[in-house]
């Protein structure tokens, strides 16, 4: 992995530190927290019809305005 690289995962858990409002300097479990709230988010968005899964991707459905 390359320096660059590393900055941006870096820069990523420290966005998550801030969004997940943390105080004790301890990134432990961030990035679990992060999946599993993306994982509730596409459960809900497929259950609404917002996306399809297929083939183990999502696509993305057109919501009419």
């Amino acid at each position: 992995m390359d320096t660059h690289e590393e900055q941006l995962r870096a820069d990523f858990l420290d966005y998550l530190y801030d969004k997940y409002n943390c105080n004790d300097g301890l990134y432990t479990g961030l990035w679990q927290r992060y999946l599993n709230d993306i994982g509730m988010q596409v459960r809900e968005d497929v259950i609404e019809g917002r996306i399809k899964l297929e083939c183990g991707y999502a696509e993305t459905k057109k919501l009419s305005s």
